[in-house]
């Protein structure tokens, strides 16, 4: 009997060890460092359609003039709050520095209502209406924080970066470019929303070996398996849409980024559609990247792939929303 008992501690042991060794190499979300920031962070909430819908914003300690109004948008199962250190706190860094507000809404019941068809959450149940939320979002920031409407961009993450891509097909009015990270457009059969046809800049930010959303299209789960959000297409594919909406009709520029830190075992490429006073488009590959945000100092679990060290990917948007007019 001690025999008995004795091995079944050792198999408890062991794993409790591998649980362990699983999280801490895979599951564990490695703590970034909060920066020395000059500005103020506020929670907040306004009554959106009968609900109360909550969001979090940073404040610069000084306004530009015209101050600009960049919405970053979480992912599935998160909130607000928890993309600033997701993001590395890079929005409100670049907010300290240009003098614009930056606004992390918080999705309904943590996520959004995006175009897919397939997703079962109570976003999606009750058919919330995420664009009016945004769009009474901006509404807020321009009567109290006096942003200039034709200066608001946004930005998303994973399903944040789904969210983005609907404000750019029903309600392009809304923001004068977009960028989206790890995340495709749907495809046809997998899609609700109904295209304004209105063109305007996008930026995308994809990896090559993104577990979730793929690089050439299919079907978005967690290695194929979790979390199911039905078929993607391609990153190309998702461009070449916007591409052709804009009325880009030349080739798109081959722009190789620095590899500024081989360490991490990727390598950025930039392709870019512009010119012709047509919106800009940009494809941001990361070869070897994983479902993340890229950061110098950013980091994810290990579960969702490489981290791009190689560029500040909110400095990337950052210029790519300037080049808009």
């Amino acid at each position: 009997m001690r025999i008995i008992l004795k091995v079944a501690a050792a198999v408890l042991v062991g794993f409790l060890l591998l649980a362990v060794v699983v999280w801490a190499r895979f599951l564990r979300i490695p703590t970034i460092p909060v920066p020395a920031l000059s500005g103020t962070v506020h929670h907040a909430a306004i009554e959106v359609q009968g609900r109360s819908r909550s969001f979090t914003y940073y404040l610069p300690r000084t306004l530009a003039p015209n101050a600009a109004l960049i919405l970053v948008l979480h992912g599935s199962g998160m909130d607000g709050a928890v993309t600033r250190p997701m993001t590395a706190y890079a929005f409100d860094e670049l907010a300290d520095r240009e003098g614009v507000v930056v606004a992390y809404p918080d999705g309904y019941g943590g996520y959004w209502n995006e175009c897919r068809v397939v997703g079962d959450y109570e976003a999606k149940r009750q058919r919330i209406d995420d664009v009016t939320f945004l769009r009474a979002l901006i509404d807020w920031f321009a009567r109290g924080h006096k942003v200039a409407r034709d200066r608001v961009f946004a930005t998303g993450v994973s399903a944040g970066g789904q969210m983005v891509y609907r404000v750019a097909l029903e309600a392009p009015e809304l923001v004068r470019a977009i960028a989206a990270v790890s995340a495709s457009l749907p495809t046809r059969e997998n899609q609700i929303c109904t295209p304004s046809g209105r063109p305007i800049a996008v930026m995308i930010i994809n990896g090559t070996e993104d577990p979730i959303n793929p690089y050439n299209g299919g079907d978005v789960a967690l290695f194929r398996i979790f979390l199911r959000r039905g078929p993607g297409q391609s990153s190309m594919d998702t461009a070449r849409y916007w591409a052709e909406l804009a009325g880009h009709r030349n080739p798109p520029q081959r722009q190789p980024l620095p590899d500024v830190d081989p360490s991490d075992h990727t390598v950025a490429t930039r392709l870019l559609w512009s010119g012709e006073n047509r919106p800009d488009v940009a494809l941001v590959t990361i070869e070897g990247g994983g479902h993340t945000f890229p950061h110098p100092h950013g980091a994810v679990p290990r579960l969702l792939g490489r981290t791009s060290h190689d560029f500040d990917a909110a400095e990337e948007m950052w210029s790519f929303f300037n080049r808009q007019h």
